[in-house]
């Protein structure tokens, strides 16, 4: 009994330290050239743009996806949008600057995620830059 429980737990540690569940990605596809990574329901990427550019382009795409902007909040370095979808859908974008040109986002919708959610709204980011 013991060395079934043991094994269950060294075989739930050794797929944790493997990332089983974590998907980093480089993407070739030509919407979206950057690399990016989703883990735990958080899409990650970089865009090699400055902050303000990026931030403005976040903002137009959530609105041409016709989410609505419960909070904007931004300073020189890091910048929070906050939207809802029709389906009450809450849409968290953090936005952080990497360097004068190179910026970091990070992408989640809903408590649990949505990949696909995610993609279509960095994709549609991508498209503004």
């Amino acid at each position: 009994m013991i060395r079934k429980h043991f094994k269950a737990v060294c075989t739930f540690a050794i797929l944790s330290i493997l990332g089983v569940g974590c998907a980093a990605v480089n993407s070739t596809d030509s919407t979206v050239s950057a690399t990016y990574s989703y883990y735990n329901g958080q899409l990650s990427t970089s865009f090699s743009d400055t902050f303000d550019a990026t931030w403005a382009a976040s903002l137009q795409a959530m609105r041409e996806l016709e989410f609505q902007i419960e909070l904007e909040s931004k300073d020189s370095l890091n910048g929070k949008i906050v939207a809802r979808r029709y389906n009450d859908q809450k849409v968290v974008l953090v936005l952080t600057k990497k360097t004068t040109e190179a910026t970091n986002l990070s992408v989640t919708v809903g408590f649990f995620g949505d990949k696909e959610m995610s993609m279509r709204i960095v994709e549609r980011i991508h498209d503004n830059l």
